[in-house]
C-alpha cells in the first residue's frame, strides 16, 4: 500500500472517530474540569463544564451526585471553537465563570476566546471581546480581554470581570461600554491604594455584595482584596516573594489574621457577611470571619480536592472540584485552625525587614506591626513590646482588669492573666509592655531579636 493510500485511510479513520465520539459525547452529561457555579432567581443552578466547552443547568440541587444535568449551550466538544449561533450549535473555548442578570440573561467568561458571551432567547452572542487576546476599553465590538475568568453582576445589571492576564478588573455597563475599574493593564503587582494605583496579579474572581462592595480573588498574590470607596485594600492573605520565580509569590497554608492562601480561585459571601474562599492548591475551603480572621472549614480530610467554584444554598455548600471532574455537596464543618508549616528559623530568614532605625520594627509571620515609639530597649538591654498591639497582631484579645490591675488575654483558646506588677512588665506612656522572652514563655509564641535590623520577629 503506498503512502498516499495510507494517508487517506488515516484521515478517513480520524474523521470517523471524531464524528462518532461527538455523537456519543452529545448524549453524555459527564463533567471535564467544571468551574463556575451560579444560582439564578428561579433557583436553577448553572455551571460551566470548562473542558467540554459547555454550559450546563443542574436540577435536583439537593442531590448533587446523580442529579439531572441539561446542556444549556455549547456543541459539546473537547476541541474549543468560537461561534455565535443557536445555543446548541454555539462554540466556546474553555468557559470559566458565569452569572445571570435580572432579565434572566446568562453571561459567560469565554476564557480562551478572550470574550464575554451572552445567552438570551435561545441564541449565544458575543457581548464584548473579539476572540483575540489583548487590552482595549470602549466600544464592546472593539474591546479586548486577556483570559477573562470571574464575572459578577450588580443590582443595576452592570458586569464586572476579573481580566486575569491583563491583571485588572473590568466593567461592562448596561449600555455595553467596557472600562477598567481597578488595576493597571499589563502590570502585575501587589499594591493597595486608589483604584488607579492599585496592582493585582492574575485575579480570577469577583463578587459583589448588596452594598456594592467588590471582593477580588487575587490568585497570583494568594490574597483576597476589596474594592470600596474608590480604594483597593487587602482583606487577608500574605505571601512572600518567590526567590526562584519573581513572577509569582509563594503561597502557604496558615489560618488567623495573617493568613496564607495558595492560588485561591473563587469567593462567595454567606448571609452573615462572612466570606468563603475556594483555596484550590491547599485543597481547602477557608472562611474569612467578620473580624478578618481566617479559619479552615473543609479540607482534604473532608474530601475537598482542588476546589474551583462555590455556591451556598439551603445550608449546603456546592463545590466544583477541578481535578475530580465533579460537583459535590458539603455541610460546612466546624472551624479549625491550620498552623504554619514554616519554622520560626525560616521566618527569621525570609522576613522582609526594613532598614534599621531608632524605632524597633516588629514582624509577625511576615507582616509588620504598626510602628510605635513605645517598643524600646529597656532595662538591662532587654526589649519590651506593647502587649496590646502584639496580642491583636497575633489574633488574640486583651482586656484590662482595673480591679486586679492586670491584663487578661484570650489567645488561641487560652486565658492568660498578666499582672502589671511583674518584674517583666512595665508601663510606658500609659501602655503596658512586656519583655520579649517573658511574653514568649507566657503566650507560647516564638520571639527573637534581630540586632542587624533592630527588629523583633514573632511566629507561632
Amino acid at each position: 500500500m503506498n503512502n498516499i493510500n495510507k494517508k487517506a485511510i488515516f484521515i478517513i479513520t480520524l474523521i470517523t472517530f471524531v464524528l462518532f465520539s461527538n455523537l456519543l459525547f452529545a448524549k453524555d452529561i459527564g463533567l471535564y474540569i467544571p468551574y463556575g457555579l451560579f444560582q439564578a432567581q428561579d433557583g436553577s443552578i448553572y455551571m460551566t463544564d470548562t473542558y467540554n466547552n459547555r454550559i450546563l443547568k443542574v436540577d435536583k440541587v439537593d442531590k448533587v451526585d446523580g442529579d439531572k444535568r441539561e446542556v444549556v449551550a455549547g456543541k459539546g466538544s473537547m476541541n474549543g471553537s468560537y461561534k455565535d449561533a443557536e445555543v446548541l450549535e454555539a462554540g466556546f473555548n474553555q468557559p470559566l465563570d458565569l452569572t445571570v442578570n435580572s432579565k434572566g440573561e446568562i453571561f459567560i467568561t469565554d476564557s480562551e476566546n478572550h470574550a464575554i458571551r451572552k445567552i438570551a432567547k435561545g441564541q449565544v452572542t458575543t457581548l464584548a471581546g473579539n476572540g483575540t487576546a489583548g487590552y482595549q476599553d470602549g466600544d464592546p465590538r472593539q474591546s479586548k480581554f486577556n483570559l477573562p475568568s470571574g464575572i459578577a453582576v450588580d443590582s443595576q445589571d452592570n458586569l464586572y470581570i476579573a481580566d486575569t492576564l491583563n491583571h485588572v478588573i473590568r466593567k461592562i455597563s448596561r449600555d455595553g461600554r467596557v472600562s477598567t475599574l481597578a488595576g493597571k493593564p499589563g502590570s502585575s503587582g501587589d499594591i493597595d491604594g486608589t483604584i488607579v494605583k492599585a496592582l493585582f496579579n492574575e485575579p480570577t474572581d469577583v463578587m459583589i455584595t448588596q452594598a456594592g462592595v467588590i471582593y477580588v480573588v487575587d490568585s497570583g498574590n494568594h490574597a483576597i482584596r476589596k474594592i470600596a470607596d474608590g480604594k483597593v485594600t487587602t482583606v487577608n492573605g500574605f505571601a512572600k516573594d518567590n526567590s526562584e520565580d519573581n513572577t509569582y509569590k509563594k503561597g502557604g497554608y496558615i489560618d488567623g489574621k495573617n493568613a496564607q492562601f495558595n492560588f485561591p480561585k473563587s469567593v462567595i459571601t454567606l448571609e452573615s457577611g462572612e466570606l468563603l474562599v475556594a483555596d484550590m492548591m491547599n485543597n481547602a475551603i477557608r472562611k474569612i470571619k467578620l473580624s478578618g480572621e481566617v479559619v479552615t472549614v473543609l479540607n482534604e480530610d473532608d474530601g475537598v480536592e482542588a476546589p474551583a467554584g462555590l455556591l451556598y444554598k439551603n445550608k449546603k455548600l456546592y463545590v466544583s472540584q477541578k481535578w475530580q471532574a465533579g460537583l459535590k455537596a458539603f455541610i460546612l464543618g466546624e472551624e479549625k485552625v491550620v498552623t504554619t508549616a514554616i519554622s520560626h528559623a525560616k521566618w527569621l530568614e525570609i522576613t522582609p525587614y526594613a532598614p534599621a532605625s531608632p524605632v524597633i520594627q516588629v514582624w509577625f509571620q511576615g507582616n509588620k506591626m504598626s510602628a510605635t515609639n513605645v517598643a524600646s530597649q529597656g532595662i538591662n538591654q532587654e526589649v519590651y513590646l506593647p502587649i496590646r498591639s502584639l496580642i491583636q497582631s497575633v489574633g488574640g484579645e486583651l482586656k484590662w482588669d482595673a480591679e486586679i490591675k492586670a491584663a487578661v488575654i484570650m489567645f488561641r483558646g487560652n486565658k492568660v492573666t498578666m499582672p502589671s506588677s511583674s518584674s517583666k512588665t512595665k508601663i510606658t506612656q500609659g501602655t503596658l509592655c512586656g519583655e520579649i522572652k517573658y511574653l514568649e514563655a507566657l503566650l507560647g509564641l516564638k520571639i527573637d531579636w534581630v540586632e542587624r535590623y533592630r527588629a523583633v520577629v514573632v511566629s507561632y
